[in-house]
């Protein structure tokens, strides 16, 4: 491939990278709306490490969390489909959209990940572990992505069932180590996301189909 062709490709995955990021962002604003500063409180992308550990770790988080992998009769996500509505406006959506959507906003509402920025790598990981469950009729939970936190979090990653089902000692003690994990990931700067290979299934040429303007 001459310089040329190289030049064009790289121009294009820079395009495709804004349009996924312009497009996170309309998630996330759209995420905070439908909660409602009532239900959720707000916080910059750019905001202070302690500060993201309070967000992570606030109640309010946590059940706004739970409400994203509640279903109704008939096994539709109502709060994924009300925050991809309002992000993508009166344009038509897809089931890509619901696992792009779906992706976003675990990234934010996480406990157990220590980010609210949207990494390339926790991005992808994600929706395609999403779209995975969706084209497979697969059942969609808080705990899916399990084993790309495992990954991420390496051999400090602490693992639990429902959270509701522990006792007050244990919790409080997951919670601190949750905390200790979350101030060592911030000391250090550089971004380890791109430990995160294992679920990598998508071409790196064209990551996301956003299917803004696209049909199914």
């Amino acid at each position: 491939m001459d310089l040329n062709g190289s030049i064009f490709i790289q121009d294009c995955r820079e395009v495709i990278k804004s349009r996924r990021c312009d497009k996170a962002k309309d998630v996330q604003a759209a995420m905070f709306d439908i909660f409602g500063e009532q239900n959720l409180s707000r916080i910059n992308t750019s905001a202070k490490a302690d500060n993201i550990q309070v967000f992570k770790n606030s109640n309010k988080t946590k059940e706004a969390f739970k409400c994203l992998f509640e279903t109704d009769d008939d096994n539709i996500l109502p709060y994924i489909e009300a925050i991809k509505k309002k992000a993508w406006g009166k344009k038509s959506t897809t089931k890509r959209d619901t696992a792009f959507t779906l992706a976003v906003c675990e990234i934010m509402l996480n406990p157990r990940h220590p980010k609210i920025s949207v990494g390339d790598d926790a991005l992808r990981n994600r929706f395609n572990m999403y779209w995975d469950c969706i084209c497979n009729s697969a059942e969609i939970t808080a705990d899916t992505t399990k084993p790309i936190r495992q990954v991420e979090f390496g051999k400090d990653y602490v693992s639990s069932e429902d959270s509701d089902s522990l006792s007050d000692s244990f919790e409080e003690d997951l919670d601190n180590r949750l905390k200790e994990h979350q101030k060592r990931y911030y000391e250090n700067d550089s971004d380890t996301e791109n430990q995160s290979q294992k679920h990598q299934r998508m071409d790196n040429d064209v990551p996301f189909t956003l299917s803004v303007n696209q049909k199914e």
